[in-house]
């Protein structure tokens, strides 16, 4: 919606020391806290990513449970903001997605990237 000054324009994905880097330029600092080894090697390709459900995208209308994402794409929906930012943590098979919901998903990337094509963005259509 070309109205809405909060609708998003781009998103870009960065690595660690990007994101590290921008913040200190936005911010004015740096601050490196210490990695823990076990944590980084259970996590080395789970990501977690917020995607707002697309005007025309498939997914809207539908619930989780017949989109099945979770078998489907090998993608866990965390949680559901819904438009008036009500939350929806742990969301079950029957939570209607709806146009504009800010889904938090988890997975790797390549599953997280074909299930954004295929339902959420309204190239998907």
């Amino acid at each position: 919606d070309d109205r809405d000054p909060d609708e998003l324009l781009a998103s870009i994905s960065l690595d660690d020391a990007e994101a590290r880097q921008i913040a200190a330029i936005i911010g004015g600092m740096v601050y490196k806290p210490q990695a823990l080894e076990s944590i980084e090697m259970a996590f080395s390709d789970l990501i977690i990513e917020w995607f707002k459900v697309e005007k025309g995208a498939k997914a809207a209308g539908r619930t989780l449970g017949e989109l099945d994402v979770r078998q489907n794409y090998d993608v866990t929906v965390i949680a559901i903001i819904k438009h008036d930012q009500k939350k929806f943590l742990n969301p079950g098979a029957d939570s209607l997605l709806e146009t504009n919901d800010t889904l938090v998903l988890s997975g790797e990337r390549k599953h997280l990237k074909k299930l954004i094509q295929d339902f959420l963005s309204r190239d998907g259509v």
